[in-house]
């Protein structure tokens, strides 16, 4: 129970400071109230000089973002008490189109507080709304004394998507920082995918991951195999049964009793169950990374470029209520991931480790992550067959095109280049290939840039990936790439100032996790060595880069 409890008390201790500002988010305890007749005619509002009590915030698609007691996760809705004097919970109704009023009973809203009630249809419980509120849109009000309140109309909304108003009080806009309980902020935020919450640079989250003694001693015994047991609490969510893994590769992977990454599968014993949609969580340890902040640097470039590549926030993992250390929360590269960037996500998705390249006989070498069918290894036998013909074959150039998506290829090598990623394709590792089948092309996914920016100790030709090395024997992609050289830095000098901010401001939020961080294997001096480097890459890697591709 340790897991559950931590978060939960890290919760309340949280919102008790906040109450000092007149802000509360629990309901205080509910006393039973009987429904009203269903049957009971259509209200009739009138406005009346009566206490404001207004709807603050709305979810009517509420898949992981708060639960109630029993576990579930209900819509829920906001109330926020805008008199100067506490509120009888009797006195206030919540009314939908449709349905019999339902009172707040056993409550008390006290002055400027924040007051969340769950709606469940067909719900016994009465502290809970027994009525649905509908993703689709639709209208709530409030009544207080008989008197009306607030009407509130919301539009369609998506899963964990909060119509709130901003600031608390102010008008209503579409986030995906839903804040149950919590003040609403001064705004809503740039953001309009809901799995944009979890990935941002300017704050920290906490997980809470509790591990039974059989399953750290199953982990121990064998690091890089076990698949265990855990509960993890993220926020105001719970997920009793969880799979857990240690994750990292050559040089990165680190045992269990030493800083470890972790793959989180929220889905592994409950299927469907996920975080946002997200049913895998990645926690790269960053041991190699001195700075903490190379990833979220690299994978801005790549997207910048038009590749594929995942987004980034960051984690104080806590494990069975200790501090375990600061973590790089990665997007997983996978279904949802998919979704997110191609028409047809049902293809084949392969995970190319170091040395695991296209070559006629390696296809089985590569790691079968998503797809129809793990034993299908038909697409790789094709591209690799093709590479095996000259690349000065007339022709040909235009075949690779029909199995490539080689614009995102060519940008991609383009940008290792640029942030000297010589930990991904450029040695035949740390890449991804999606084969889609609505355009019958592979697509390469960049991987593992950690060691990014500093290790300045190749040229942008100088990559021995097989298809870069095919490439740069066919006169026509050679020409494309060093094009696309040119063009991604045009690309990189245009962002490289918004990074270099980026590179500071996080820092800055890092730098108390940095510093408490039980399992660190660097020290401040090489942190901010590195960090130099890192600025100077950004300023002058653009120029190099274009010297390189002759002007």
């Amino acid at each position: 129970m340790l897991g559950r409890v931590a978060p939960i008390l890290s919760v309340m201790l949280a919102l008790s400071a906040l109450a000092g500002c007149g802000l509360t988010a629990w309901p205080e305890p509910r006393t039973p109230r009987a429904p009203e007749d269903p049957a009971s005619p259509p209200l009739v509002f009138e406005p009346t000089q009566v206490p404001g009590v207004v709807i603050n915030e709305i979810m009517a698609k509420n898949d992981s973002t708060i639960q109630d007691d029993p576990g579930e996760f209900p819509d829920w809705v906001e109330l926020l008490n805008l008199s100067d004097a506490p509120v009888d919970g009797a006195r206030v109704e919540l009314v939908a189109p449709g349905v019999a009023a339902w009172s707040a009973a056993g409550r008390v809203l006290a002055p400027g507080s924040l007051t969340v009630v769950f709606f469940d249809e067909g719900s016994t419980d009465p502290s809970q709304a027994p009525f649905p509120l509908d993703a689709g849109g639709g209208t709530l009000a409030v009544r207080v004394d008989g008197g009306l309140t607030d009407e509130v109309a919301w539009p369609s909304l998506a899963s964990d998507v909060a119509w709130a108003r901003f600031p608390d009080g102010g008008d209503f806009a579409q986030t995906v920082f839903g804040t149950p309980g919590w003040t609403n902020g001064s705004g809503p935020g740039p953001f309009t995918d809901p799995t944009d919450a979890l990935f941002r640079a300017d704050l920290v989250h906490d997980l809470w991951l509790d591990l039974p003694p059989e399953s750290e001693a199953a982990l121990r015994a064998d690091p890089e195999g076990a698949r265990v047991v855990g509960t993890l609490a993220y926020g105001a969510a719970y997920w009793p049964q969880i799979e857990v893994r240690l994750k990292g590769g050559w040089g990165s992977f680190r045992s269990y009793d030493q800083k470890a990454g972790f793959k989180l599968e929220l889905d592994a014993y409950d299927p469907g169950a996920a975080v946002r949609g997200l049913e895998v969580l990645t926690l790269n340890n960053m041991v190699q990374d001195p700075t903490y902040i190379h990833e979220l640097l690299a994978y801005t470039v790549f997207r910048a470029c038009g590749v594929p590549a995942p987004r980034i926030g960051y984690a104080r993992l806590h494990v069975n209520g200790a501090f375990y250390g600061l973590y790089a929360w990665i997007e997983t590269v996978d279904d949802e991931f998919l979704e997110r960037w191609f028409d047809d996500p049902t293809g084949p998705l392969f995970e190319g480790a170091y040395g695991v390249d296209l070559y006629v006989g390696s296809e089985f070498s590569f790691e079968y992550d998503e797809g129809p069918d793990p034993n299908d290894r038909a697409v790789l036998t094709e591209l690799a067959t093709l590479l095996d013909r000259a690349p000065s074959e007339p022709g040909i150039w235009d075949e690779v095109q029909t199995l490539v998506d080689m614009d995102t290829f060519l940008s991609a090598m383009a940008v290792e280049a640029l942030i000297y990623h010589w930990d991904g394709y450029t040695t035949s590792n740390n890449y991804r290939l999606y084969h889609d089948p609505s355009t019958d092309l592979f697509t390469m996914i960049p991987w593992g840039t950690d060691q990014t920016f500093v290790d300045a100790w190749y040229g942008p030709y100088d990559a021995r990936g097989r298809l870069f090395v095919w490439c740069m024997g066919n006169a026509d992609c050679a020409l494309a790439y060093q094009d696309r050289l040119r063009s991604a830095a045009d690309v990189f000098d245009a962002i490289a100032p918004t990074l270099e901010r980026t590179m500071d401001d996080t820092m800055l939020l890092l730098a108390p996790d940095v510093a408490a961080d039980p399992r660190r294997e660097t020290d401040d001096a090489t942190m901010y060595a590195e960090r130099d480097v890192t600025r100077t890459t950004l300023q002058t890697s653009g120029q190099r880069i274009r010297d390189a591709a002759g002007g």
